[in-house]
């Protein structure tokens, strides 16, 4: 799953449209893309209610060393995957891995992960 919002970070590098309706389509071929919608708002403001326990976003940014934008987006993302009853949840974003920690995802950054194992030996080595 890769939440309809993360896609879009996705795409910014791509220049053009037909290069961004290229991604889009291979992406929604191989990966389930949630999209954001008024029940992911509701899941969304009682976690960010939750998670902030009386302080401002502001106060929650600093404490996660995010920016208040970035806590309000990580959100956002964290909400689509509770929503879609995300078992895991993998990202680099500091503060999207705390608030997906809190929301009771088992998160992990990518830096935690395994090594992936090295290919197989090839049958026809190349001299």
């Amino acid at each position: 799953m890769i939440p309809a919002l993360v896609l879009t970070e996705y795409m910014f590098p791509f220049d053009g449209e037909a290069k961004r309706k290229e991604f889009a389509e291979l992406a929604r071929r191989f990966v389930f893309i949630p999209s954001f919608d008024e029940l992911t708002s509701e899941i969304a403001a009682e976690l960010g209610r939750r998670f902030a326990a009386e302080r401002s976003l502001a106060q929650v940014a600093k404490q996660i060393n995010a920016d208040r934008l970035c806590v309000k987006i990580d959100l956002l993302i964290v909400a689509t995957a509770v929503q879609h009853q995300g078992q895991h949840f993998i990202t680099n974003d500091g503060g999207a891995y705390h608030i997906a920690k809190f929301a009771g995802l088992n998160a992990y950054r990518f830096s935690d992960l395994p090594d992936p194992p090295p290919p197989p030996p090839s049958l026809f080595p190349q001299d």
